[in-house]
């Protein structure tokens, strides 16, 4: 089974080719077609990645996966305020024990976020 990648790449690739040697493209040769397709074949890997990458960002736009990361990184930085206000007062009333529990969960809140990506 061929990959969508693959099928994209080739319909970019006749698109290409059609647009370039418009009514010849019937009797042009292989070698000819493979000639322009060397000059823009970066520009063709570009563009299948591009549609590739917004065909998966307007799928996964409204996935409950989604949301649902939205939400736990918003209860995360809900929490990580109220820690950080806690750790300002335990620094203030130098409360050593309430400052070791904020530091680690802050601590922690940032490590999540970064490896939840």
């Amino acid at each position: 089974m061929r990959h969508l990648r693959d099928i994209l790449k080739e319909s970019l690739e006749e698109e290409v080719l059609k647009e370039h040697f418009k009514e010849r493209y019937s009797t042009a040769t292989q070698e000819e077609k493979q000639e322009i397709l060397k000059l823009v074949s970066v520009s063709i890997n570009q563009k299948t990645d591009l549609i590739l990458k917004t065909f998966l960002e307007e799928i996964q736009q409204g996935s409950p996966e989604l949301k649902r990361k939205k939400n736990i990184r918003i209860i995360f930085a809900i929490l990580s305020f109220v820690a950080s206000v806690g750790l300002a007062l335990a620094v203030n009333q130098e409360n050593w024990s309430f400052i070791i529990i904020c530091g680690i969960f802050i601590l922690i809140a940032q490590i999540y976020q970064i490896f939840s990506e």
